[in-house]
């Protein structure tokens, strides 16, 4: 239970002051491949990899 009350905590503080935790806004950015040619970066679409 103490990790649930600390996150709760957590989430209600980023709501009542409407700031996000820098660590959750940082992504990693990674091409996906759709389909057809693999050469051609238009068949791609990015998917972002957060820390959460």
């Amino acid at each position: 239970m103490d990790i649930a009350e600390s996150l709760l905590k957590l989430f209600n503080k980023s709501l009542a002051t409407g700031e996000i935790p820098s660590g959750w806004k940082d992504a990693i950015i990674v091409p996906l491949f759709k389909r057809g040619d693999r050469c051609d970066t238009g068949n791609y679409r990015p998917i972002n990899l957060t820390s959460i």
